[in-house]
C-alpha cells in the first residue's frame, strides 16, 4: 500500500507540473525539467522493484545488490531535487509545504 501512495504522491506532483506547462521562456524550461525528472522517479521505482526481486530470489545476488543501492542513490538525489527544487538543474520547488511533506513521506 505504501508503494501505491508514493506512486500517487510523484503523480500528483506530475500533475502540478502540467498545470505550469503553459509557462513561457525560463519557467517553460523548468516545467519541462521537472517533468522529466518526476517521469525518471516511477522508472527508479520499477528499477528498484525489480532488482529487489532478484536478490530475494537468489539471482546473481551481489551484482543486483549493487545496483539496487545505486538506483536508491539516485532516486534519493531525484526526490530531494523534487522536494527542495534545484535550480542548477531547472527544477521547480513545490508549491506549497503541504506538497513538500507529501514529497518528504516517501523517504
Amino acid at each position: 500500500m505504501e508503494v501505491v501512495r508514493r506512486g500517487l504522491v510523484l503523480r500528483l506532483l506530475f500533475l502540478f507540473a502540467v498545470l505550469g506547462v503553459r509557462a513561457q521562456g525560463d519557467a517553460a524550461e523548468n516545467t519541462r525539467s521537472t517533468i522529466r525528472l518526476v517521469s525518471s522517479m516511477e522508472f527508479y521505482q520499477q528499477k528498484m522493484t525489480k532488482e529487489f526481486l532478484m536478490v530475494a530470489y537468489g539471482m546473481n545476488v551481489s551484482e543486483n545488490r549493487e545496483q539496487m543501492t545505486g538506483t536508491i542513490g539516485a532516486f534519493d538525489i531525484a526526490l530531494d531535487s523534487l522536494e527542495t527544487g534545484d535550480v542548477a538543474n531547472s527544477i521547480i520547488a513545490p508549491p506549497d509545504e503541504g506538497v513538500r511533506q507529501e514529497l518528504g513521506s516517501i523517504k
